[in-house]
């Protein structure tokens, strides 16, 4: 059964001293955090939820290790705030996710509209990435295992909130139950079969079973040979890529990593910590970074043949070295002009329709002054676009037509958006809905 972590923010101890969020007059942050969240769990444990609450007197850090220690790929977590913003007049809710993941957004917006249903009185300030937070990034959203959302629920500093969150708290918990209901179906739904095979004694280095999702990796602008994969809505690259872009990560223990398939990968948005910028290309499934250099690590058709690094006047100087050492006292600049030579004579390009369906067999002939010579380097790119036969032609059109008969006319006879007290659905809970006629 997928868990359900909730954590309510501040209560516990930071550098020996308690941690009680924003203090008013009457009451503190953390205790209203902690009453809110104790209904929620209740809550969610009458519905048949397996729910841990993670224990208030954790510091931050601990707070991410309790949960890492003990989460899944299937399991969701949350942690709960109160904003106390320097405007009284300011209010509302809000949900932060991990930037540039639209799935874990589309999570934070299922929370967010939960709540408000409960309690439409408490204003949105809409859902937004961790970047746009107070500090530029959240660790509760980037650092842990599983799919993870902070909430801030209203604003201290304005009175109707702060009536809201004390006078309405069963609301509010009611609101936070059905949203947490909501992600952990949703998530569920897609994670189910991946699981996890064990994890190491670090909290951000795992080992994972099952199959992921490929994805294609750019590098300032040029293409990675090998494949990145995807793992809880979010994008992870090997660690090869992290060296190419110049970032040590030997010491780093602020790198999400996993190893899948005998091969080490790091979250790629935790790479953004080092100044590389980390985008993605939904129309191609493609992670896109840029290093701060921006320069490619292969300039040139030439380089992207041959690999990444693998044509430097270094690489060529050691090669070089291997087969004539002596050669390179009297030549020391033969790799630079090996290369300035390769730029200039340029790739030949094998035109398209030269090839024929089925089996074909390129065969090239190299001609060198010297039957012992050395200094050869060949390479060969295959550049391949898949036509869709089937009958499923996404963004063409369709594989068949035909005339379909007209259908019957319905009408919308009756419409609740928000319904507050009216039927419940097949889980118990009261959702929008809309009766057709026909």
């Amino acid at each position: 059964m997928a868990q359900i972590f909730i954590s309510a923010g501040h209560g516990g101890f930071e550098d020996g001293v308690p941690d009680l969020g924003s203090v008013l007059p009457t009451t503190t942050e953390a205790a209203e955090m902690i009453r809110i969240r104790d209904l929620v769990v209740a809550e969610l444990r009458s519905r048949n939820f397996a729910v841990l609450s993670v224990p208030d007197d954790l510091s931050a850090a601990q707070t991410l290790a309790w949960i890492n220690a003990r989460c899944r790929p299937q399991d969701i977590a949350l942690e709960i705030h109160a904003s106390a913003l320097s405007d009284p007049g300011m209010r509302g809710s809000t949900v932060f996710y991990i930037a540039q993941n639209e799935v874990r957004r589309s999570h934070a917006e299922i929370m967010l509209l939960a709540l408000r249903r409960r309690v439409p009185q408490l204003p949105s300030r809409g859902v937004r990435p961790d970047t746009e937070s107070p500090t530029g990034r959240l660790l509760f959203t980037r650092s842990l295992s599983c799919p993870s959302l902070l909430m801030e629920i209203g604003s201290l500093s304005n009175p109707q909130d702060l009536a809201i969150l004390q006078n309405q708290r069963r609301d509010v918990a009611l609101g936070m139950a059905d949203g947490l209901a909501s992600w952990s179906r949703s998530v569920n739904s897609v994670t189910a079969p991946i699981a996890m095979a064990s994890t190491s004694a670090t909290a951000s280095s795992t080992t994972r079973s099952g199959t992921f999702p490929e994805i294609r990796i750019s590098i300032n602008g040029g293409v990675y040979p090998e494949t990145g994969i995807i793992v809880n809505d979010n994008s992870y690259v090997p660690i090869d890529v992290a060296d190419l872009l110049g970032v040590d990560l030997s010491n780093a223990t602020d790198v999400t990593r996993i190893r899948y398939a005998n091969v080490v990968y790091v979250k790629a948005v935790d790479l953004r910590n080092y100044n590389v910028s980390v985008n993605w290309n939904a129309d191609t499934r493609t992670i896109l970074l840029r290093s701060p250099s921006g320069m490619q690590f292969c300039p040139g058709s030439m380089d992207r043949l041959m690999g990444f690094g693998s044509t430097s006047e270094m690489q060529l100087l050691m090669f070089l070295k291997s087969v004539n050492e002596g050669a390179l006292n009297q030549y020391r600049d033969l790799p630079k002009l090996y290369r300035e030579e390769a730029v200039i004579e340029g790739v030949f390009e094998l035109p398209a329709n030269l090839l024929l369906a089925g089996e074909n067999v390129v065969a090239v002939e190299v001609h060198q002054p010297a039957a012992a010579s050395s200094d050869i380097v060949f390479g060969l790119e295959l550049k391949l676009r898949e036509v869709l036969l089937g009958p499923y032609t996404p963004g063409a059109g369709n594989y068949t037509s035909m005339t379909l008969p007209e259908f019957p006319l319905v009408w919308i006879n009756e419409v609740q958006p928000n319904n507050v007290s009216g039927a419940l659905d097949n889980f118990g809970e009261r959702e929008p809905w809309l009766e057709l006629y026909n």
